[in-house]
């Protein structure tokens, strides 16, 4: 099956032939980023870009990928652009922190997604699978909103994991605020291309608002009864993090925890209600066949379609010269539907990530949740959840879009469609 027939790429597959102009570029940033890409970037793992914003590179080669993410990461930080948009976003959260203020906030997290602690998720996890089929059991057959639902089930997800439960709104308002906020400050702006910081001026709007009220009130509530120590435990027993770190740490694991899972469960079963192969696997006893449907939904539309890094010092890499100051564009947008990297490259075919193919596909040809020291640290958690939810959904219901196809698509910070996808689910 064709991708594009169930979501239509805009200027991704079918995209222009020739580079374009500087104020057409930019126009295509700032409405839709993902109708930046050109042919040419879909065909050549490394193009150059040189213009009055100053040197980039596209890079897509999983050899040089893997030099720059993972053997001198410490020569390759992410750029002015990407910084000054993600701490707008995240505030002063791990997710922006930079040197020993990363690698602290790093360790003093990481154990909340260590292998042990994703096992004492499962349970929350399965409870919240079954609500959800309980949801679809009591719409009785009617269209629903397909990225409402499960942006609801995330939220309720990183409450019960991460948050002990102390998050009192109803996850489905919650979802909502959460997307309004990723909206107003997600997108580019064109003050982030000055050469210094503006001030953000729209701090009190509802929208930020919300979500620093929201993760103010997590820090005070109770655990819920039962709960183990959670993020807020792990955050307010840290004597080096101030009231904001702590706060914004709360915003962004349930922002960035929910948003991206959330849109990637709804792609997945967007996808594969129209495709009955992918429908059965998902069905199947095991975790080989659930986990490649899941993981070829994630090539085609991943959490995070373009991240950055800029030059320290220039160097050589595969014989590709990157001069000091240089910015290096990683899309994995453009990685994953790469005709150099990929076989039938906008086909959605769940088969190609079965173990007995699997092994074929480059490991930095593959980046849903980045690559190296700075990869997503929520990764682990997410899967579970995704392989814990979606198994469940399609075993007691089929589903089909009640939305006309091709779904427009866009990218602010996620992939997200342009209009709601309505989908019906009714029992097997």
């Amino acid at each position: 099956m064709l991708a594009s027939d169930v979501i239509a790429v805009p200027d991704g597959v079918r995209c222009s032939a020739t580079p374009l102009a500087l104020p057409r570029l930019l126009h295509r940033a700032l409405t839709n980023p993902l109708r930046m890409w050109t042919q040419e970037h879909f065909a050549k793992l490394v193009v150059p870009h040189h213009s009055v914003a100053g040197k980039r590179v596209v890079v897509s080669d999983p050899a040089i990928l893997r030099h720059i993410l993972v053997t001198e990461p410490e020569n390759f930080p992410r750029d002015a652009l990407q910084q000054r948009i993600i701490r707008r976003v995240t505030g002063d959260s791990l997710f922006s922190a930079q040197g020993d203020e990363w690698r602290h906030q790093r360790k003093l997290l990481a154990g909340l997604f260590s292998p042990a602690q994703l096992q004492a998720y499962r349970s929350a996890l399965e409870t919240i699978a079954a609500t959800a089929c309980q949801t679809l059991t009591d719409f009785k057959g009617e269209a629903f909103d397909l990225f409402g639902f499960t942006g609801a089930i995330a939220v309720e997800a990183v409450n019960r994991t991460l948050l002990g439960g102390r998050l009192a709104e109803p996850a489905r308002q919650v979802d909502r605020s959460i997307q309004d906020f990723a909206l107003m400050r997600g997108r580019l702006r064109i003050s982030d291309l000055a050469p210094f910081a503006v001030p953000l001026l729209d701090g009190w709007r509802q929208a930020p608002r919300c979500v620093h009220a929201r993760s103010t009130a997590v820090l005070a509530a109770p655990r819920a009864e039962g709960s183990a120590p959670d993020a807020v435990d792990t955050l307010q027993g840290d004597g080096q993090l101030s009231f904001r770190q702590r706060r914004d740490n709360i915003s962004t694991l349930l922002g960035a925890g929910s948003d991206t899972t959330g849109a990637a469960m709804a792609w997945a079963v967007l996808l594969a209600s129209c495709d009955a192969q992918a429908a059965r696997m998902l069905t199947n006893d095991g975790e080989d066949a659930p986990r490649a449907v899941i993981l070829e939904s994630l090539r085609l539309f991943p959490p995070a379609p373009v991240f950055s890094r800029t030059t320290l010092k220039t160097c050589t890499i595969g014989g590709t010269r990157f001069a000091k100051g240089t910015d290096i564009i990683i899309a994995p947008w453009v990685i994953h539907r790469h005709r150099a990297l990929w076989a039938d490259a906008d086909m959605f075919d769940a088969t190609r990530f079965l173990p007995e193919n699997a092994h074929r596909i480059p490991r930095f040809a593959f980046l849903p949740f980045g690559g190296g020291p700075r990869i997503c640290i929520g990764q682990g958690l997410a899967m579970l959840e995704l392989e814990t939810v979606l198994p469940a959904l399609f075993r007691h219901f089929r589903f089909e879009p009640a939305s006309p196809l091709p779904v427009e698509l866009r990218q602010v910070i996620t992939l997200r469609p342009k209009c709601p996808v309505l989908v019906r689910a009714t029992p097997r």
